[in-house]
């Protein structure tokens, strides 16, 4: 899992009053460029990441049993649902 944190607290900074020559706010144009390069990042990463075959799973229902009955709560139409789509996932 990869996280990415992407903010700046200077966005619309503007002590300087600096111009890009478009007249575009310097520190937005910065901003706006560091932004487009992470994505740009981003893409590379998850094209990979897609690139690269991953490992099957199948959880043995035994350990899954015992995992799920740890949990005081009854899941949700929904959330049974859910988990029965990740398992499904993994397994393909």
């Amino acid at each position: 899992m990869r996280l990415v944190h992407l903010s700046d607290l200077h966005l619309g900074f503007r002590q300087f009053q600096r111009q890009t020559p478009a007249g575009i706010n310097q520190r937005e144009a910065d901003v706006a460029l560091a932004f487009a390069r992470a994505v740009d990042k981003l893409i590379q990463i998850a094209t990979e990441r897609e690139m690269r075959p991953g490992e099957v799973y199948s959880p043995s229902e035994g350990a899954y049993d015992e995992f799920a009955a740890a949990f005081p709560y009854q899941e949700t139409e929904d959330q049974a649902k859910a988990i029965a789509d990740v398992v499904i996932d993994l397994a393909s």
